[in-house]
């Protein structure tokens, strides 16, 4: 099913393409979104670069290369565009649950729909880090390392400064979670204890943590702008 699913919106996506007479944005390929966008997917982003280092000129390196490999773009375009038609199809199975509970044959059709949607994400993933293997040989390997390091970080939802420390999952959560104790402290007017007050000093004060803040501060904006070209 996933098969047909990804084979379906190839075949949409290139028939779009074929009808269309506009010429392809920079840094994009025929068959996909602008190389930019395909950066942002596979988890290059401004606020990754700049966090691990990089400069305008970097980031603007980092979307030549990826362009260089259309393979790999495309790829990751389609496994997306397959992903997110078995996202609208959980959402439809859901709504259609929700109206007749005990139809059986739509509850399997859902169990079926979320394993597809799981087995699509994790294809995701992986178009993802080919574009990324490829980024990275535009980049020096001090900033590729902590560009590597910033992937758990960028799915523990904290701040994009914390990023590039390896950190163990279960590390990962305290910060979360002292980083939210934090943001309730200040909203309520209250001292925060002083457990996570420590670790987050401790956490603010790594060094890479320090370079990430000021790598956001004097870079992000010439990175943005390198994607908007």
């Amino acid at each position: 099913m996933f098969a047909t699913v990804l084979m379906m919106s190839v075949a949409l996506s290139r028939s779009m393409v074929s009808h269309s007479a506009v010429s392809p944005a920079p840094w994009s390929v025929v068959d996909g979104p602008p190389v930019s966008e395909v950066a942002r997917q596979s988890g290059l982003t401004p606020e990754t670069l700049a966090a691990s280092g990089a400069t305008g000129t970097l980031a603007a390196a980092v979307l030549t290369r990826i362009a260089q490999f259309p393979n790999e773009q495309l790829q990751l375009s389609e496994a997306q565009s397959a992903a997110d038609l078995l996202c609208a199809r959980v959402t439809q199975l859901r709504a259609q649950l929700q109206l007749d509970p005990t139809n059986a044959q739509v509850a399997a059709q859902l169990r079926l729909a979320k394993t597809q949607l799981r087995v699509g994400r994790e294809h995701i993933e992986a178009a993802g880090d080919a574009v990324t293997a490829r980024a990275v040989a535009a980049l020096p390997t001090a900033i590729a390392s902590r560009l590597a390091a910033s992937r758990d970080g960028r799915a523990s939802r904290v701040p994009s400064e914390f990023w590039c420390v390896t950190r163990t999952q279960v590390e990962w959560i305290k910060l979360r979670a002292d980083l939210t104790s934090e943001r309730r402290a200040l909203r309520l007017g209250r001292s925060l204890p002083s457990g996570p007050n420590g670790r987050l000093a401790q956490a603010r004060a790594h060094p890479d943590v320090v370079a990430a803040t000021q790598n956001l501060s004097t870079q992000l904006v010439s990175i943005r702008a390198a994607f908007e070209q």
